[in-house]
């Protein structure tokens, strides 16, 4: 297969138009584009506008994928059929990559992944089932490719910008520099990635930080565990998992994992629980510092599959045993509300003398 190569006339550099600042309230403001024959600035929006502004505004085309939240430095990255848009936080353009102009074989879907380096002047475009590569792109024009083993499934630049990780169907994970050349390559398992306050893991203390929520997704880009879903401590070192079979009937179970649960990468690791325990509808929060776990569920049906709106709610320490309890009933599906969070607190202080560390929500 022949492979274009896009040279630099394929990017385009827009000169950067001043606008109103982000809003200093939102943890990442929220981008909007203009196309370049109608250039300007547009005002900042807010959070619930994400999904809908690249559809609103004048591209080429119908917008596929944007870049995922939270954002760097207060840009966005979308992507039609033909090209790479990346705007700042007041709207403006910053500069775009028509990668249809130069390689016939890019085809973007809602399954690729587009993603930005926290000074926005690195953009990464992973491929699908049907072109398993992944394109790095740079503001003054430079290009690289990357074929992989396997689909792409998620890609994602580091906090300091300098290691892109990416994963792949075929359980082959990748760290690349900005521009693509390998750093490591390897069993998804085994892919050094951490978040900043994660102890020890895989990772160790040398392995590539990214946000918590991009190492849970690189993790969890290929399913790991039918009906099971899962929780860590903000070191890491401790894990929580339910599960409940979706397809019929079926016992629901907690698995606690510690001290040295390796995070997320737990998920891919045959390890043996702390403890477990039968848990008809099961959902559970493993406080933040490991001490505890929160568990809702019907405790008396383990093969209960949420036929009934109410669960009850109990507090396991890391032995397994139950250190305390809600008196009243909770809502299946429902958060936990500050009364709630604090009788639970109250009730761990005085039976088990210690505090209920909740991770913040």
């Amino acid at each position: 297969m022949q492979t274009f190569l896009p040279n630099q006339s394929a990017i385009t550099r827009v000169r950067r138009i001043a606008g109103p600042p982000a809003h200093e309230r939102l943890t990442w403001p929220v981008m909007a584009l203009v196309a370049v024959a109608v250039l300007g600035t547009v005002a900042t929006l807010d959070a619930q506008d994400a999904r809908s502004i690249w559809s609103r505004l004048p591209v080429d085309g119908e917008v596929i994928i944007t870049s995922r939240w939270p954002l760097p430095e207060g840009c966005q990255a979308a992507a039609t059929k033909t090209t790479l848009y990346v705007a700042d936080s007041s709207g403006s353009l910053l500069w775009q990559w028509a990668f249809r102009d130069r390689n016939r074989f890019i085809h973007v879907t809602q399954s690729s992944t587009v993603a930005l380096s926290p000074d926005c002047r690195h953009a990464i475009l992973a491929g699908n089932v049907g072109y398993k590569y992944v394109w790095a792109v740079d503001r003054d024009g430079r290009t690289r490719v990357l074929p992989t083993i396997g689909t792409p499934l998620f890609a994602v630049f580091s906090l300091d910008g300098m290691t892109v990780a990416v994963v792949t169907g075929a359980r082959r994970g990748y760290l690349l520099a900005p521009m693509l050349a390998v750093k490591w390559s390897g069993d998804t398992s085994r892919i050094p990635v951490r978040w900043p306050s994660q102890v020890g893991g895989v990772a160790g203390a040398a392995g590539a930080t990214f946000g918590r929520a991009q190492v849970e997704q690189l993790l969890g880009a290929l399913l790991w565990g039918w009906g099971v879903t899962d929780d860590v401590s903000e070191d890491g070192q401790w894990r929580v998992a339910t599960q409940q079979e979706p397809r019929g009937p079926g016992p629901g179970s907690v698995e606690f994992f510690g001290p040295h649960a390796d995070g997320f990468h737990g998920r891919l690791l045959a390890t043996k629980p702390r403890w477990s325990q039968a848990v008809g509808c099961p959902s559970a929060e493993v406080s933040a510092d490991g001490e505890f776990v929160i568990v809702a569920g019907d405790f008396m049906n383990a093969d209960n599959q949420c036929e009934t709106d109410i669960v009850s709610t109990r507090v396991f320490d890391r032995q397994g045993a139950v250190v305390a309890s809600l008196q009243t009933p909770h809502q299946i599906g429902s958060q936990y509300s500050r009364q709630e969070r604090d009788e639970l607190v109250a009730a761990v202080a005085l039976a088990a003398g210690k505090p209920l560390r909740l991770k913040d929500r």
